[in-house]
């Protein structure tokens, strides 16, 4: 039915999406999917929703870098002989202090990444802490540091 406003005015003036069902929202629309037997794109939407709930959060929480910004720093320290390397907290061989483990046992809980990375300059003893959401592998999130010889404002080419 077109509105009492619109009436007699010409079709291209017309929006003719006014009688369009508003767009289901992301949960009446995995439920319809699962319904229809859509099981696999019911969870891929399910998916891409929690990984851009989640970025929202991690971003008004934690500073980041991008993967660009980490190419740079490796850039600016190879000429140095060195290079930034980036393991997951899995991999990694020594024991970080007190106050880094706490704040990853804090990310955790918030339970916002997917994953936690260490990353370290070579022969340099100070590490950072990073978090990662697998949707977002260019981005990652600032947790801790440990000491002062690798900062994550060196990785960012700024002083904040």
């Amino acid at each position: 039915m077109i509105p009492p406003e619109l009436a007699g005015k010409p079709a291209s003036f017309i929006n003719l999406n006014f009688e369009r069902k508003k767009e289901m929202d992301v949960r009446e629309k995995t439920k319809l999917l699962k319904e229809l037997g859509m099981d696999a794109v019911a969870d891929t939407l399910l998916k891409k929703k929690r990984g851009r709930d989640r970025l929202l959060k991690a971003v008004e929480k934690y500073r980041y870098a991008t993967g660009e910004d980490i190419d740079d720093f490796n850039a600016d320290i190879k000429s140095q002989g060195s290079r930034l390397v980036i393991v997951e907290v899995k991999d990694y061989k020594r024991l970080p202090p007190d106050d880094v483990l706490e704040a990853l046992k804090q990310a955790q809980k918030e339970d916002l990444f997917d994953s936690f990375h260490i990353a370290y300059i070579e022969r340099v003893k100070d590490p950072i802490l990073f978090g990662k959401i697998k949707a977002f592998k260019n981005l990652y999130f600032f947790i801790a540091q440990w000491g002062d010889d690798v900062k994550f404002e060196d990785i960012l080419g700024t002083e904040y």
